[in-house]
């Protein structure tokens, strides 16, 4: 239910508790057991429109991030975008989870021993934009902002992706994202949070709003579904060590070799799988889902 669609009472009753209740800064497990507490305790018995689970959900954006003025400090965290997919993500070899607030992706060390997020990010990835980069389809105010968190190993290599509302298509290694949250925890380092240091190793834009995001692992392939009613396949190769050497680059780097486009769909595709497995070891299926409830594999 929409803020809008609740009576004027509950309207009245929202705003003056999102004043008094204290901002909680980031959606950690017992902050939001405790705001949820909170809501029941409080307003269950009296308001049935706070029985729909949106309106909890409504509640629990409004107490934890407030308004987005457009901000980008450490304290303030922008505001989730509407109609999107997955937008957090673990990494599987660090002690890292990921979200992506409009076109930034924050990034947390879950704290030890109960793993509760701390409240300031410890590293924000801005994914540059590609000239290729096209207005917003669901997103005019901000474009560039992800539909689509992704983190999965192409080949050994663990890495993230975002897929963009403005069709771009930007990935990183987890490793760097690592060393660049490393770097930051040195005394004296001069840097933002903001990571500057390591460039994408992969960019790419599919001509239209980008959805779904699959990585064939043994294949080193990335799927990717978008607006245009396509999905382009992208397979990567292994850069030989000279090759790094003369690029100046440090470590093991992969190109995109070969790009195909697979079309004849009618409609959005916002889902794209491989299958990962034993049962394909080179990427030759891939299933992709319609907003019309077909299946294509």
């Amino acid at each position: 239910m929409p803020f809008e669609d609740l009576t004027p009472e509950t309207q009245n009753l929202l705003r003056q508790k999102a004043i008094t209740v204290r901002p909680l800064g980031l959606q950690t497990s017992d902050r939001v057991s405790r705001l949820f507490l909170f809501v029941l305790s409080q307003y269950h018995h009296r308001m049935p429109q706070l029985r729909h689970a949106s309106v909890v959900d409504e509640v629990l954006i409004y107490g934890q991030f407030g308004s987005d003025d457009g901000q980008r400090t450490n304290d303030r965290i922008p505001s989730v975008r509407e109609w999107r997919l997955n937008l957090t993500q673990l990494s599987q070899l660090f002690n890292l989870y990921l979200v992506a607030y409009k076109d930034r992706v924050y990034v947390y060390e879950p704290l030890f021993p109960d793993q509760k997020l701390p409240s300031r990010p410890s590293l924000i990835i801005a994914p540059p934009r590609t000239e290729r980069a096209t207005a917003g389809y669901l997103d005019r105010e901000c474009p560039h902002s992800i539909n689509h968190l992704f983190v999965d190993f192409l080949g050994d290599l663990e890495v993230v992706l975002v897929a963009c509302d403005d069709g771009d298509v930007i990935g990183f290694y987890m490793h760097h994202v690592q060393a660049a949250v490393e770097a930051r925890k040195m005394d004296g380092y001069p840097g933002s949070l903001v990571m500057d240091a390591y460039p994408p190793f992969f960019k790419h834009n599919v001509d239209m709003s980008a959805w779904g995001l699959s990585i064939h692992s043994n294949g080193r392939k990335i799927a990717i579904s978008c607006n245009k009613h396509t999905v382009h396949v992208i397979t990567f190769g292994l850069l030989g060590i000279d090759r790094c050497e003369e690029l100046g680059l440090q470590g093991r780097h992969m190109i995109p070799t070969r790009t195909d486009i697979i079309g004849g769909f009618h409609h959005n595709l916002p889902s794209v799988s491989f299958c990962n497995t034993q049962d394909d070891l080179t990427g030759k299926l891939l299933v992709t889902g319609g907003l019309t409830g077909y299946t294509y594999v």
